[in-house]
Order: structure tokens, then C-alpha cells, then sequence
């Protein structure tokens, strides 16, 4: 990869480099930073857990200090939904036990501004990529320049040229 005038050689034993705040890797796969969201949430769900709090204290910890976390090493991709799902899992088991709420009670009384409203983890990384892509899309810079070419090109791969 050419960066700045210089090339950039990446081989298959060299560790993850984080670079503005992005974890870069040999192959792409971004394995690091899901592993690193994971630590997060479980680093927080087992210090929840063990502690003494109350449903808005741990409101506040998920939606505004975990969330956070989260969505800032998810600002290059988007986690398989198998992924997210497992994780939110865990988000709302460590809930529900805090507040003693029965394990078969309803999700949407959790994630419900009506009952406790924890932010959906899929909606917020969904959101912030849908964001991202929507100001690339509007931008006059280059890279919104790129974007609209690489849109316009993935768009005319998947048109069939026979009619439907």
C-alpha cells in the first residue's frame, strides 16, 4: 500500500496496528476490534454483576459509557449479526439478573421507552454506519467524490441486464 509518498508493507505475522483509531490487520478480517468490543462488554457486564447498582446506573453505564465504547470501534465495520446478537444477549441476561426481572420477560420492556429504554446495540451500529455513508454520499470532498463512483459501480454490477 502506498500512504504519503512511502510504501507500506504488511506481512501475515505482524500484529494488529491501531491507526486513528482503527485497528488495521493483515487480511482485513477486523477480528481485533470485535475481540476488543467483546472484551468491553464482558469486562462490563462481570464488574455489573459483581457490584451494587440500580437499573439507572446500569442504564447509564450501558447507553452512554459501553455504547460509546462500542460504536467507536465499530466505526469501520459492521459486526455479523450472529455477533451482535450473542453480544446483546449478554447485555440483557446481566440486566435482567440486576434487576430481577425474569429471564423470559420480554426484550422490548428492556429496550422500550416506555419501560427501561436501553439502547438496541444493532440499531445504534446501524445508525452510525447509515450516518457515516449518508455524509460520505453528500460530501464535496474526495472522499465523497469516491464514494458516489463506488456506489454508482456496485450499483451497475447488481443491475441484470435481462428483464425481470
Amino acid at each position: 500500500m502506498k500512504f504519503g509518498g512511502e510504501i507500506l508493507k504488511c506481512t501475515k505475522d505482524q500484529p494488529p496496528t491501531r491507526y486513528l483509531g482503527i485497528w488495521i490487520e493483515y487480511n482485513s478480517n477486523q477480528r481485533t476490534q470485535l475481540k476488543k468490543m467483546e472484551q468491553r462488554i464482558n469486562h462490563t457486564t462481570a464488574a455489573i454483576r459483581r457490584a451494587k447498582v440500580t437499573d439507572k446506573q446500569i442504564k447509564y453505564i450501558y447507553n452512554q459509557v459501553l455504547n460509546s465504547q462500542i460504536l467507536y470501534l465499530a466505526q469501520n465495520l459492521i459486526p455479523k449479526e450472529k455477533w451482535i446478537q450473542k453480544q446483546e444477549a449478554k447485555l440483557r441476561s446481566t440486566f435482567k439478573y440486576k434487576v430481577n426481572l425474569p429471564k423470559d420477560i420480554s426484550n422490548l420492556i428492556i429496550h422500550s421507552g416506555m419501560g427501561y429504554k436501553l439502547f438496541d446495540l444493532k440499531s445504534r451500529i446501524y445508525r452510525q454506519a447509515i450516518i457515516e455513508f449518508k455524509e460520505r454520499l453528500e460530501s464535496n470532498q474526495t472522499y465523497g467524490t469516491t464514494t458516489r463512483i463506488r456506489t454508482q459501480t456496485l450499483q451497475n454490477k447488481i443491475w441484470l441486464t435481462t428483464p425481470i
